[in-house]
């Protein structure tokens, strides 16, 4: 039980931290970027997909394109769609800036991450929490 307990415990433990910087990783992103208005140009093929290929100007006036490496079937925008980005100094590192595409691998981390935690806690000490507080005068389970 305590071997259980401790690989529950360290692989809920890594997720929680691996959520906590890659959610953080894209706050840092988003707080020292620029955002912009970007449109859909065109969607282009990617693997069994298309991915949007977007312009935008910087704030210097630069016309930029970039193309988010997911792709969806059917297309997630049509042409000419407006929609938000975030970008670092001249245009690289182009983001779509929705909450789903910055924190959506964070959250489930976090979650999958801290239920791993409850559930090896639930079974280093649950036996114990139960007879304490229902069985006062049997023994515990299996000892």
């Amino acid at each position: 039980m305590n071997l259980l307990f401790s690989i529950l415990l360290t692989v809920g433990l890594v997720l929680v931290v691996a959520s906590v910087a890659v959610g953080f990783n894209e706050y840092w992103f988003i707080s020292h970027g620029t955002v912009a208005d970007g449109t859909v140009v065109e969607n282009v093929r990617q693997g069994r997909g298309y991915a949007p290929r977007i312009s935008f100007r910087t704030h210097e006036g630069k016309e930029a394109f970039f193309t988010p490496v997911y792709s969806s079937n059917p297309p997630f925008y049509d042409k000419g769609d407006t929609v938000k980005i975030v970008y670092r100094g001249q245009g690289e590192g182009a983001r779509v800036l929705t909450f789903a595409s910055r924190f959506g691998l964070a959250w489930p981390l976090m979650c999958a991450g801290l239920a791993l935690v409850v559930i090896a806690l639930g079974f280093k000490y649950g036996d114990a929490y139960l007879v304490s507080h229902y069985a006062r005068s049997a023994a515990p389970f299996g000892r």
